[in-house]
Formats: structure tokens, sequence, C-alpha cells
């Protein structure tokens, strides 16, 4: 199966820098949520206050990573992505847009 989890950015880093070709590149965290297979609820509802600003603490230890995007934010073709929207912010993620603005703002 595919691996998940926040953390799972460490597997893949040690994948990239297992080649002399990659080795060192910059890496981009592209696909970041609270979402887990093995638990399938989404985003709206299992949003942690604070996630955000603690994912951002720990990929910015690693100087390789060089961004933390939220996906999914929005998709205005198909409405299985509406509990994963900042900009809609359903349920918890209020909290998650509201922490985003903070984060773009330098804001603790």
């Amino acid at each position: 199966g595919a691996q998940a989890g926040f953390r799972v950015y460490r597997d893949w880093l040690h994948v990239i820098n297992a080649y002399p070709a990659t080795q060192g590149l910059p890496v981009y965290i592209t696909s970041a949520n609270t979402f887990a297979p093995d638990e399938p609820v989404p985003p709206a509802q299992n949003y942690p206050r604070g996630w955000l600003t603690a994912a951002l603490d720990v990929v910015n230890e690693e100087p390789q990573i060089k961004a933390l995007c939220w996906f999914l934010d929005y998709f205005p073709h198909d409405t299985q992505w509406e509990w994963f929207s900042l900009t809609r912010q359903p349920g918890r993620l209020l909290d998650a847009a509201e922490e985003f603005d903070l984060l773009l703002r330098g804001e603790p």
C-alpha cells in the first residue's frame, strides 16, 4: 500500500539522498494534510488546532525542504474535495485557514 502520514517525508528524503544524481536536491512537500487512509476522516472533521504550525516547525529544521503545501485547497469542478478546502473552511478547517493566514503573515 501507499505510504501515509506526515513524517513519511523522512523516508522520501532517504530515497532521494541515496543516489548521487539526486542527493541534496531541494525537496518540495506538495501534498500535506491531516487525512489518513486507515482512518478515512477528512481534515474538516479531524484537523487538530496547531497542526500546520507544528508541521512547518518540523520541515523548517530540514534545510533540504523548500516548501510545505496543503493538499487540496479548492477545486471548483468536483465536490469530493470540499472537506479539504482552506478556502471554503468547512468544519475544523476554519482553524486551519486562520492558522495558515497567520503563518503567511509571519505571526506565531
